[in-house]
């Protein structure tokens, strides 16, 4: 590929050109409106869709363009009626003259090591919903009542990962606050 480039055809523009030959259809978007996709992103969404209909409870889109993905649709307004500051007596205001506090920053991060480590000691343990975060992107949903023990391993990765970027960040953080 790289012999073939020149000034005219500059790399990467085969594979330019591949995805502009996809064919386009035409399908209804979360409104209603007419879009235009393709097979590919077609089957991305599908593949989306399936993940999501396991945890409909837990998944909004509030994405006002865009092909359904298989989770309830909800407007930006309703979404933000949801979040906890907009049901609070008044709004909760930030003040630009006080820096957040390390000390809090400090305390999530202690705390969620705490349950990496403890999922880490026991990974069969009732913690790993808790770090679902740990989780939430692999392809399989697990029964958290008896999860699969190659699902455990691939959890345990991502926790020694979460858990050495959340030590690296606590190593900053006496410069930063």
């Amino acid at each position: 590929m790289l012999a073939r480039c020149c000034r005219l055809e500059p790399v990467g523009q085969q594979a330019f050109r591949s995805l502009e030959a996809r064919r386009l259809i035409r399908r209804p978007d979360k409104l209603g409106r007419p879009v235009f996709t393709d097979r590919v992103m077609s089957s991305y969404r599908d593949g989306l869709e399936s993940v999501v209909r396991a945890a409909s409870r837990r998944s909004l889109d509030c994405g006002e363009t865009g092909l359904p993905l298989g989770m309830r649709f909800i407007s930006a307004r309703e979404f933000a009626s949801l979040l906890p500051a907009a049901r609070a007596a008044e709004p909760v205001r930030l003040r630009s003259d006080r820096r957040f506090p390390g000390s809090a920053l400090r305390a999530f991060i202690a705390s969620e090591r705490s349950l990496l480590a403890e999922f880490l000691r026991a990974p069969s343990g009732p913690r790993l919903s808790e770090i679902d975060y740990t989780w939430a992107h692999f392809p399989d949903e697990p029964d958290l009542s008896s999860p699969d023990p190659g699902f455990i391993a691939r959890a345990r990765v991502a926790a020694l990962y979460y858990d050495e970027r959340l030590r690296r960040l606590e190593s900053v953080l006496d410069d930063a606050f």
